[in-house]
Order: structure tokens, then C-alpha cells, then sequence
């Protein structure tokens, strides 16, 4: 009951952020550069092509290393134990190579963005972020 009251409350919050945004969004549409395209709901489909992926290899990797980290459960003797400790292994195995692959990934896209600052390796300026907004480049906005 607790839980359904806040996921109610949440919702109602959520609304006027909504409608608000709808508003930006509507005015930004009518004031934007003649040559300037919006990113679409077409875009979102390298995101769910990354989801089902992700969800794939996460099956396999951790079938994967189920099988391996097995034999190698310190415990032994107690046949649930031995699953347990042995299932929380593949999955933490997992998450450190996903984590580490999507942190490095991440990284080098923003390597040479002309906002990632020089504290983290890059040669641009922090504040440089929001220039051109609304209505920023594809090459400023995204990662390519």
C-alpha cells in the first residue's frame, strides 16, 4: 500500500516537469534554424538494439562463468551454498567487464569533445557544454 501511494505521488509530480517540457520542446521546434533536425524516436533504436544485447550477453557470460567459478567455490560440502556463492561470482564477473568496457567506451567518445575538460584527460572546457543550445550539431550532441 506504502509503495503504491509513493508510485502515485510520484506520477502526479511528474506531471507538471511533463507538461512543461512538452511546452519547450513545442516553442524550440517553431524557433529552430531552417537546416536544423531534431533527433527523433527513429534514434532510439540503437538504444534497444543495445538492450537486447546487453541482455543476451549477460545470459551467456553468466552461464559462462557459472560453469566455471563452480569448481572453484571454496565451499564444497554444502551443495546451495556452493550455487549461491558460485551464481553471485558470475554475476559480479560480469558486471566488472560490462562497467569496465562501457566506462572505456564512454571515455574515448568524449576524449576529443570540445567540453571534456582537461582534469580528465580531454582538452576542452566544461562550460563549453551548453554552447549552441537548443540547437547544437549532431557532433556536439552525440557521441559520434
Amino acid at each position: 500500500m506504502f509503495f503504491a501511494l509513493c508510485g502515485i505521488v510520484a506520477l502526479i509530480g511528474i506531471g507538471p516537469f511533463t507538461y512543461y517540457s512538452y511546452i519547450y520542446t513545442a516553442k524550440a521546434i517553431q524557433d529552430k534554424p531552417i537546416d536544423y533536425q531534431f533527433p527523433n524516436w527513429r534514434d532510439f533504436k540503437w538504444v534497444l538494439l543495445s538492450i537486447v544485447s546487453i541482455v543476451i550477453l549477460d545470459f551467456l557470460a553468466f552461464n559462462i562463468c557459472l560453469r566455471f567459478f563452480r569448481p572453484l567455490c571454496k565451499e564444497q560440502s554444502d551443495l546451495e551454498q556452493r550455487e549461491k556463492r558460485s551464481k553471485k561470482a558470475a554475476n559480479n564477473m560480469f558486471k566488472l567487464v560490462y562497467y569496465t568496457c562501457i566506462g572505456t567506451w564512454g571515455y574515448f567518445i568524449l576524449l576529443d569533445k570540445r567540453y571534456f575538460p582537461s582534469l580528465l584527460g580531454g582538452h576542452g572546457d566544461l562550460y563549453l557544454c551548453h554552447v549552441g543550445y537548443p540547437y547544437q550539431e549532431p557532433q556536439h550532441r552525440t557521441g559520434l
